[in-house]
């Protein structure tokens, strides 16, 4: 039986080999990652025009409870926040403070080159065309680079939207670790990815397995939580009993 060639693509879950065994004493750790993006209703058509961040003001409340807290979280970070000047003045002032780290997050809808139709497969980044999701992906970076200084390490795809290209581009681009798989869940239906069977730990992706993947916190809770799985691969063909 010939094996079949793994490339680290993070619709696929990943080698034994890949996965990344934490020493005992590691514990239990939590990274808090912000999805930092502009204001629109996820119950209307995707559009470019919906680009507003005024919500953004009122960040500075929650950046003095986490600094109280002794948090640093990752503000994963789209264009229109980074290309609003207010708001690239208030998140410069706490990575400059060492309060918190900057990432980036892409809505490719409202992210420049604007090539794509403006459609709910399209909100996908990994599900363009590899040299559009490339594109998109470098203008992000070379936008939070001009306003912060550096390059981002760290990504989440918008709607967790990672394709068959994605770790590959990441890899390339920079990145150190991707926080875009959402393991169990699956998008399927709306035209995006399907992150059942992937694992809860994280591991080496990418040709060069030089991106970590650090999926994200996923749960059964509950007297069936040990049957979580099955019941609920069951129940969420029910509709709305999945929930």
């Amino acid at each position: 039986m010939t094996p079949v060639f793994h490339d680290g693509n993070l619709l696929r879950p990943p080698a034994p080999e890949d996965m990344i065994a934490l020493d005992p004493a590691f514990g239990t750790r939590f990274m808090l990652f912000v999805d930092t993006e502009e204001e629109f209703d996820w119950n209307a058509p995707f559009n470019r025009s919906a680009n507003a961040v005024t919500a953004l003001a009122g960040m500075e409340r929650g950046q003095r409870y986490f600094a109280a807290a002794g948090i640093r979280p990752v503000y994963v970070t789209d264009y229109p926040v980074v290309d609003s000047d207010a708001a690239a003045a208030m998140m410069g002032r706490w990575l400059a403070d060492g309060a918190a780290d900057i990432g980036a997050h892409l809505h490719p809808w409202v992210n420049p080159p604007h090539v794509e139709q403006v459609t709910a497969a399209n909100s996908y980044a990994g599900f363009l065309p590899e040299a559009l999701e490339r594109a998109k992906l470098e203008a992000l970076c070379q936008r939070i680079a001009d306003r912060f200084g550096q390059r981002p390490i760290v990504y989440r795809a918008g709607r967790y939207g990672v394709g068959p290209h994605s770790a590959r581009l990441l890899e390339g681009l920079g990145f150190k670790l991707d926080s875009s798989v959402r393991s169990r869940f699956d998008y399927s239906g709306q035209h995006g990815p399907d992150f059942r069977g992937m694992p809860l730990h994280p591991y080496w992706a990418g040709r060069g397995r030089r991106l970590m993947e650090l999926p994200l916190s996923t749960a059964f809770t509950g007297l069936l939580r040990r049957s979580g799985g099955r019941c609920y691969e069951a129940a969420r063909r029910a509709g709305r009993l999945g929930g």
